[in-house]
């Protein structure tokens, strides 16, 4: 709407003329434009119907040529017949196969030759001899072509022979086509004139989908004189007749395959008196296919074309469809009529423009006029707004003319330089402000400024030295810009005094320098600092390997310490002995336990404890404590309960066996120290994730200035402690440092005289609250386990022969003693080299192999053995307990791990079961837990060796096992 009321606004501006104007070469423009196209249209029609006559024309010759082409080939047979006295199907055969192998129009091609009545019988016997078994002569059934029956008795015959193709054409074989009442004239028109004729035929047989018809060729084949020669025409001359069929749909489509005629229709007609009859429906001649006949029939250009062949006159129909019209017809009259109204239009908006520039043009005087008032008013405040900001900055800004003298000087220019506005203005800048060791410099660069409006300070911020009144230099910061004044360039220039800066700078880079001196001092420092890390792993590795080394040193003789103890203590002996061995066989096992308490801190601190992630049922976690601890407290008269404060899960997800690990140490230390009164668990969970272990007796307690140090390796609350109650002082530091393995925390609360309380906390791993918690709310719920520290089992008695690979003579001695016992074969072997041999000699049902004997260790035997195919278990019997140890006997090959000093109830319940075929199951996890649960127990065995009575509690050393069955 705005746009038609801008337009009609223009148009109202025109004078009279001026819109005559316009109106007049519209109108002409646009006839001119409608005429040119209708002469071109019209020429280009008359082009396109004398194209399509071409292509009607040729399309003729070319059919009249293919039709001619196939004529010829069945003259051709007659020729070749006319050679051969005596002709077989096979010769036949051979003869137009050539013709037809890429022929489609033909759909049959055949010879009939003429047979008298006398001569039927034997011609029929013939016949199925050439392996047509039911060959007779036969006629038109009904007068209907393709439907036969015998033929009757008659003088002459004319019965196809020999036919090509002869698969799917078999029930032409001797059909007399000189009687078909279809053939008609045409037959005895060929016969009696002796040419080529050609018969318009519909055959039920092949006629095809589409209704068309087919064209029935006659060629007669005459009888030769004696002299080779034809002897003339006629029924009484004729020999034969070649016969063939001819698809009138192929003989168009072959005809135009190779022409470029898309879009055009063609059908074929035959001629006569009463009219013309077309051969089928009108071929589509499309490269591409999908032409709607009927529909392409229906209308466009029509072309009629005639011919004649044989005896007949030809005519051909050529449409020109839709597709053929416009894949031809030009288009260079909507081109006219285009750049006739194009023409037009320029020449309205050449017009209108020219017609509306007068108009306009004083129009924008008026407007300019009033635009250059509004911009000198404008000029004249920016120009106050200017001398304002100029006169209030805090920066020198300056003006040089194009002589490089001062044209404008500001306040702050006064305040820098020191120079007054009346005093600056006017003077060269140059030699006012610059040293003099820059004259010549800035003097160049001026003359360079003064051509182009250019220099290397133009555009940038540069850092220079300038005379402040009295001589006095001082550093600047400059901004320079150029603007060019009736045709001179002036230059603008910001200058601002940084000598705070740079004494700031100076300052700062001394900072750095200071700083890059103090780098280096901690790079040096930090090399240092890496390198005694590196000793610092070094001497650690150093350890663990000492810690190992001693533990196996200390393990062998403490093997043939214990072994002889234990040997001895089966034996009848007065009470004194018995009590003195008694007390050597307890303080060796708390030597042991300390051995196992310094191998677990080294483990700890190296990083090489893993946490396991397993199903662990709390309710039998804690009768297996209670059935452990409970006999220890009666000892002393104290009294032990385990209590839940809350509903507990039954089972949660974590390591049973460090948790077991933590409770034992807590409560032999809270037994230990409790001289009167109890020892409480108190079981429940603390929050959403975590479950609550506390640890609550009524002993001595801690100082309060001891209770953040006994967590510290190798230390007690008093010092006394060791020498009345014993132990290492690790107990509590491998306890914490399990708990944060387990995802919790450590406490301890105490008062001393009165008791102390440690609680622990361990990641849960399972639901807490909700519907998916299972909660129980008594101790007793769910199966009971069996107890963590049993009795030593009767000693069974045993059938087999064993093998002892063992160097020192006290552990075979002990070994081979305990193995009799219970009614085993042993066989000693003093190294590896010797078990080796013994065992591929002999027939053994165990073989206890040492680890580190001389000439070939235990590792190199197992796997020597194993790879001889030896699949008796194999037994580790050695004084390594490391895990790295274990792990090593386990890839040897060996059946189990059992350490040393040797413990009998442990020995006996392994050997047994591997003789008993049942494998060693998996007593790794069951047995470690027995220790370390036991561990604290044997410290306080030691700690009372008269009481005979505690060796009923005499547990086993760490036996590690893989799984056998």
């Amino acid at each position: 709407m705005a746009r038609r009321v801008v337009v009609r606004s223009l148009w109202d501006r025109l004078e009279g003329r001026q819109r005559q104007s316009l109106l007049a070469v519209g109108i002409i423009g646009t006839a001119l434009a409608l005429w040119g196209a209708a002469v071109v249209r019209y020429q280009e029609g008359r082009t396109l119907n004398h194209r399509f006559q071409r292509a009607a024309d040729e399309i003729t010759v070319v059919i009249q040529h293919t039709l001619h082409d196939k004529l010829l080939i069945a003259e051709s047979v007659r020729y070749f017949l006319d050679a051969s006295d005596c002709l077989s199907s096979g010769e036949f055969g051979l003869f137009v196969e050539p013709f037809l192998r890429h022929d489609r129009v033909y759909r049959i091609l055949a010879y009939a030759p003429r047979i008298t009545g006398e001569e039927r019988d034997a011609f029929e016997v013939r016949g199925r001899r050439t392996g047509l078994e039911q060959f007779q002569i036969t006629d038109s059934k009904g007068g209907v072509c393709g439907q036969f029956v015998r033929a009757p008795r008659r003088d002459a015959y004319l019965p196809l022979f020999y036919i090509a193709p002869s698969l799917g054409n078999e029930s032409w074989f001797g059909h007399d086509i000189g009687v078909c009442p279809v053939l008609g004239s045409s037959l005895a028109s060929a016969v009696a004139t002796g040419r080529t004729t050609l018969h318009v035929q519909a055959l039920a047989q092949a006629e095809p989908k589409d209704g068309s018809l087919l064209l029935a060729v006659f060629v007669p084949v005459y009888e030769r004189d004696r002299l080779g020669e034809v002897g003339g025409s006629g029924p009484e001359k004729l020999r034969g007749l070649v016969y063939g069929q001819l698809d009138v749909s192929e003989l168009i489509q072959t005809s135009l395959v190779s022409h470029d005629l898309d879009g055009m229709l063609v059908e074929l007609g035959v001629s006569s008196e009463t009219g013309t009859t077309w051969l089928g429906r009108p071929v589509a001649v499309s490269a591409g296919g999908g032409l709607d006949v009927e529909a392409a029939s229906a209308g466009g250009i029509v072309a009629d074309a005639v011919f004649s062949m044989g005896d007949r006159e030809f005519r051909v129909r050529s449409h020109a469809t839709d597709a053929y019209l416009g894949a031809h017809r030009g288009w260079a009259w909507l081109e006219v009529l285009g750049a006739g109204g194009l023409l037009t239009i320029l020449l309205l908006g050449y017009l209108w423009i020219h017609f509306m520039r007068a108009a306009v043009v004083k129009r924008q005087v008026d407007a300019q006029t009033a635009t250059l008032k509004e911009i000198n008013t404008e000029l004249v405040e920016s120009q106050a707004r200017l001398d304002t900001v100029v006169k209030a900055a805090q920066d020198a800004i300056m003006m040089l003319d194009a002589s490089g003298n001062i044209s404008m000087w500001n306040a702050s220019a006064e305040r820098i330089f020191g120079y007054s506005e009346q005093e600056a203005l006017g003077q060269n800048l140059h030699m006012l402000l610059a040293p003099k060791r820059f004259h010549e410099a800035f003097r160049k660069a001026f003359t360079k400024f003064c051509r182009s409006g250019q220099g290397d300070a133009v555009g940038k911020i540069v850092e220079l030295s300038a005379l402040r009144k009295g001589g006095h230099e001082f550093p600047i910061e400059l901004s320079l810009s150029s603007v060019q004044i009736r045709g001179e360039w002036h230059a603008v220039g910001i200058l601002r005094d940084i000598s705070e800066r740079k004494r700031a700078e100076e300052e700062l880079k001394n900072a750095l320098c200071e700083a890059e001196k103090l780098n280096d001092i901690l790079a040096e420092q930090t090399a240092n600092a890496n390198h005694l890390a590196a000793l610092a792993e070094m001497a650690n590795a150093a350890k663990s390997r000492f810690l190992a080394n001693m533990s196996h040193e200390i393990r062998t003789p403490m093997n043939g310490v214990m072994g002889m103890i234990d040997l001895a203590l089966d034996q009848e002996l007065p009470a004194e002995v018995r009590e003195y061995l008694v007390t050597a066989e307890a303080s060796a096992k708390a030597l042991l336990a300390i051995i196992n308490d310094v191998l677990d801190i080294s483990k700890i601190e190296a990083g090489k404890v893993t946490i396991e992630r397993i199903e662990c049922p709390l309710p039998p976690l804690l009768r297996d404590m209670e059935a452990l601890m409970a006999p220890e407290a009666d000892r002393k008269n104290l009294q032990f309960k385990i209590m839940l404060d809350t509903p507990i899960p039954d089972r949660i997800c974590s390591d049973p066996t460090r948790i077991r690990q933590c409770l034992t140490n807590l409560l032999s230390n809270a037994i230990k120290f409790t001289a009167a009164g109890w020892v409480h668990v108190h079981v429940g969970v603390e929050d959403e994730g975590h479950v609550q272990f506390s640890v609550e007796d009524t002993g001595e307690g801690i100082p309060p200035d001891r209770i953040e140090t006994i967590f510290q390796p190798f230390t007690q609350a008093d010092e006394s402690t060791t020498r009345r109650f014993g132990g290492t002082g690790l107990g509590l530091t491998i306890t914490r440092k399990l708990v944060e393995l387990l995802g919790g925390e450590i406490r301890v609360t105490s008062e001393p005289g009165k008791g102390s309380t440690f609680t622990f906390t361990v990641a849960a791993g399972v639901p807490l609250s909700g519907p998916e918690a299972h909660l129980l709310e008594h101790l007793a719920d769910g199966p009971a386990a069996p107890a963590a520290c049993a009795a030593a089992a009767e000693t069974p008695r045993l059938s087999g022969r064993v093998l002892v690979a063992e160097d020192v003579a006290v552990n075979q001695k002990i070994a081979e003693t305990l193995l009799r016992k219970i009614g085993l074969d042993v066989d000693v072997a003093a190294n590896g080299r010797e078990a080796v041999e013994m065992a591929t000699a002999n027939m053994y049902d165990l073989i206890l192999m040492d680890i580190q004997m001389p000439e070939m260790n235990g590792y190199e035997a197992t796997r020597l053995l194993r790879h001889k195919g030896l699949t008796v278990p194999i037994l580790a019997l050695t004084a390594s307990v490391m895990a790295e140890d274990i792990h090593r006997a386990t890839e040897a090959g060996c059946d189990g791990h059992l350490a040393k000093p040797i413990d009998r109830a442990a020995l006996y319940d392994v050997v047994e079961r591997l003789l008993a075929g049942d494998g060693a199951g998996d007593p790794v996890a069951a047995i470690k837990t027995e220790v370390e649960t036991c561990r604290e127990v044997i410290e306080q065995v030691a700690a009372s060796p008269t009481d005979e009575s505690r060796r009923a509690g005499r547990l086993p050393e760490p036996v590690n096992m893989k799984e056998t069955g």
